[in-house]
């Protein structure tokens, strides 16, 4: 406590996102990466394609030629993990 307040630490969270591109070897280099950057959490997006979009459903331009409903589900990590 300083002067009766009491001091918090803050806590750095690194946003990661779903730049792993669907690599776990990938995600676990951003992590190390936003370690030494001094973050002390990660956050990741989780996509389940099944719940999220139809198997036809149009893409925005951004998304090129592929497939929306494809893309998501190549960004899942959960199946990945042992």
């Amino acid at each position: 406590m300083l002067n009766g307040i009491k001091q918090v630490r803050n806590e750095v969270i690194a946003e990661i996102g779903s730049v792993h591109n669907g690599s776990l070897t990938l995600a676990k280099k951003l992590i190390k990466k936003a370690a030494e950057c001094g973050a002390d959490v990660v956050k990741f997006q989780l996509h389940l394609s099944e719940f999220e979009t139809l198997k036809d459903a149009p893409s925005p331009d951004y998304f090129k030629k592929e497939n929306r409903y494809n893309i998501l589900n190549v960004l899942i990590l959960v199946n990945q993990i042992g």
